[in-house]
């Protein structure tokens, strides 16, 4: 046994392992279940156990790994191993190793519930993974109750194991950007498999705390609550059905002033210029350039043949005291800040606009009509040269050509690279990343707005 174990121990071997020649690796390994977890090197059985302890697989470093032995059958299998001190929940797996020899390598990992047995991922009681894979992510179907998870080699090579991270549902959406614009912030990221929407967290601070200002469907936000000359810092969360994922990078940006009147305006703005057919969609009633200004009162028009009013909010920490018809196409509004820490200076949205898209082709929502009041001391009525306008496109045409069998077809490939896409969907929904929930959506506000998708035949 002696001579059998120290023979063991020879094929198990810790060492830094340089990374050369890898093109196109997938190397940011963070943000997982695994950061800061230790794997223990060692046999399958407790008496041949080696206890070699090392953080080189979660240490976010490509050149430190873990090499170990290959499984020939007649010796013991060498076995990663790692533990969670709470139950885990795992819907993703992120793993780079490597043969120096034989690329049609894989390595296996399984994960055990907290009496030590298997918990199967489709019937099966290990993942297998190719070690030709570039590091990028893997999907599987969302497993709970893990209290261990284990890698091993079950080739007739050593193979080299560098990084390994798991993640729920949650993995952090890559690549979020912010871009400064004329009294605005634009956000984008990139989508992230089984997500039902996003949500938008923004600090004046590096680092945090954040609070949350929106919950999207979509990659993009438009930040149009900011005040120019001022840094925000922002990050993105994936939500799902069973809550809230990890956070994303922080991305900054500091908005310029605008080119145009310095003088007080009520605008109307949206982050989106363009919409489809039948959908839902929102617009912002803001107060621009202002000082000390606490209620305000005023007629907003629209377009009725291209628009339908489903309702107004008042924004936080306002006040919507009055929502009143003043013909067919324009309402009037009365609204008010809530407490003397509330008050607009500069920048701030009073009410926000429920619509839905009625007819095709362009349509205006305009503020016609306004007056402003200080604290007590002045109120000022407002002239054209202080009120906004929004133009707003309703789409259909070459977007809107899309029915039911099309959302079938997108439906069998949930999780899929889009470029397995025809491509009338790839020039709506883009070629990048995998099929998601938001594409899902999408794809039924184009199914809604196509005129010749006929719900009662």
């Amino acid at each position: 046994m002696k001579k059998y174990l120290a023979a063991l121990a020879f094929l198990l071997i810790l060492l830094m392992v340089p990374q050369k020649g890898f093109a196109a690796f997938d190397s940011d390994f963070s943000g997982g279940l695994l950061d800061k977890n230790i794997f223990v090197l060692k046999g399958s059985t407790p008496e041949n156990s080696i206890n070699t302890r090392s953080n080189g697989l979660t240490d976010k470093n490509i050149n430190t790994g873990l090499r170990f032995s290959a499984y020939g059958g007649n010796a013991d299998r060498a076995i990663l191993e790692s533990a969670f001190k709470e139950p885990a929940t795992v819907s993703a797996i992120k793993l780079f190793g490597y043969n120096n020899k034989n690329k049609n390598i894989s390595a296996s990992v399984g994960f055990l519930n907290k009496d030590g047995e298997y918990i199967q991922v489709n019937g099966e009681n290990f993942v297998k993974i190719s070690l030709e894979q570039d590091g990028s992510l893997i999907e599987i179907p969302r497993t709970s109750g893990i209290y261990r998870v284990i890698i091993i080699n079950d080739s007739k090579e050593a193979v080299s194991i560098s990084e390994i991270n798991l993640y729920d549902y949650g993995v952090r959406p890559l690549e979020l950007s912010a871009n400064a614009e004329s009294t605005s912030v634009s956000l984008k990221w990139n989508s992230v498999a089984g997500s039902l929407g996003y949500n938008v967290e923004r600090s004046t601070t590096t680092g945090g705390p954040y609070e949350k200002i929106a919950s999207v469907v979509e990659t993009t936000y438009r930040d149009l609550n900011v005040v120019y000359g001022k840094t925000y810092f922002y990050v993105i969360t994936s939500v799902n059905d069973k809550g809230e994922g990890q956070k994303s990078n922080e991305a900054s940006a500091t908005p310029y002033p605008s080119e145009e009147t310095s003088e007080v305006t009520i605008d109307i703005e949206s982050a989106k210029d363009k919409v489809f057919l039948n959908e839902t969609f929102t617009v912002q009633a803001v107060l621009n350039n202002a000082t000390n200004i606490f209620a305000e009162d005023f007629n907003v028009k629209y377009d009725k043949t291209r628009f339908q009013l489903v309702k107004v909010e008042a924004a936080d920490h306002m006040g919507l005291f009055h929502n009143g018809t003043v013909a067919e196409d324009t309402v009037r509004l009365i609204t008010a800040s809530l407490g003397k820490n509330y008050g607009i200076n500069e920048k701030g949205t009073l009410v926000h606009f429920t619509f839905k898209a009625i007819g095709l082709g362009k349509g205006k929502i305009d503020v016609t009509k306004g007056k402003i009041a200080d604290n007590g001391t002045t109120e000022t009525t407002l002239t054209d040269v202080n009120f906004g306008k929004k133009e707003i496109e309703v789409i259909g045409g070459d977007f809107t050509n899309f029915t039911l069998k099309h959302l079938g077809f997108l439906g069998y490939n949930y999780t899929e690279n889009k470029n397995k896409l025809t491509d009338e969907l790839k020039n709506l929904l883009g070629s990048a990343g995998n099929v998601a929930d938001v594409d899902l959506v999408q794809l039924t506000n184009a199914i809604l707005a196509n005129p010749n998708y006929d719900f009662n035949k």
